[in-house]
């Protein structure tokens, strides 16, 4: 894994990528676009979110799990918990 965390200039300049898309969709609501263009929109938006907390996942994992471990099992379990925040964020959509 590379050891070097990405940059807080970065994940901001993704971060305000997201901010644009977000405020394109509320004018796209307001001007009563059609619902397959929303939804497209929403699903950039979704990716960009995923792609930042990937980034930020890739941080804690690199920083603090790195910084916090004096163990094997201390890696493990910081990693576990990582994972379970990160997957918290999912939830199954019924249709």
């Amino acid at each position: 894994m590379n050891k070097k965390p990405v940059s807080k200039k970065v994940l901001n300049t993704r971060l305000n990528r997201i901010e644009g898309q977000i405020r394109g969709l509320q004018r796209m609501i307001d001007e009563d676009k059609d619902c397959e263009s929303i939804l497209v929109q929403l699903s950039a938006i979704r990716g960009g979110i995923e792609s930042v907390g990937s980034l930020i996942l890739k941080n804690y994992l690199t920083l603090c799990i790195h910084r916090k471990a004096s163990s094997e099992a201390d890696n493990v379990e910081a990693l576990s918990k990582a994972i379970s925040i990160w997957m918290k964020s999912r939830s199954d959509v019924n249709y």
